[in-house]
């Protein structure tokens, strides 16, 4: 088999294979980064294709009462990322998982899925968040089974990718 091409079985990961083994025998933060950086890659590749079909995105998103910005930075870079890597990578995941039916990439699709629905602000918000949950699911299922909790991995993908996009938000403010 070469390497780079899909091979058979449950294994997701199985077609980057050479990526993969790095990114399993590597420490967490470097999983962490370089997953925090496949985020920023699939959201330069999902803006290339949104471009045709619609401009894109600019003010969607969550709205706070005027609770300060300590309020917004605290609900979004530490109660979002625990409660949605909760409810759409460990909970979908691990459900899909226990009925022993699904293949790993069919449970990152739906994660995925699952995660872009709930950021029903417009669509190119939901596309967006769909991009960004392909990358936390795989992530996920990366992790999941080596001696890096893949839940803590997640969430520290999605907190820092969300406090990034917070300062970045309120400089232009």
């Amino acid at each position: 088999m070469v390497p780079g091409i899909i091979t058979r079985g449950r294994n997701f990961c199985s077609f980057i294979r050479i990526g993969d083994n790095r990114l399993r025998r590597s420490r967490a933060p470097w999983f962490i980064l370089s997953n925090l950086l496949l985020t920023y890659v699939a959201t330069v590749l999902a803006a290339l294709i949104w471009m045709p079909f619609e401009e894109v995105p600019g003010d969607a998103g969550p709205t706070f009462p005027d609770g300060g910005w300590v309020y917004e930075l605290v609900f979004v870079c530490v109660i979002g990322p625990l409660l949605e890597t909760l409810i759409f990578q460990w909970g979908i995941i691990r459900l899909m998982q226990s009925s022993g039916w699904f293949a790993t990439w069919v449970m990152v699709l739906v994660s995925a899925v699952f995660f872009g629905a709930s950021h029903w602000y417009d669509m190119s918000y939901v596309f967006f968040a769909t991009c960004l949950g392909l990358v936390l699911a795989y992530a996920f299922v990366s992790c999941d089974g080596t001696s890096k909790n893949a839940y803590w991995c997640v969430v520290a993908i999605h907190a820092l990718r969300n406090l990034a996009t917070f300062i970045l938000l309120l400089s232009t403010r």
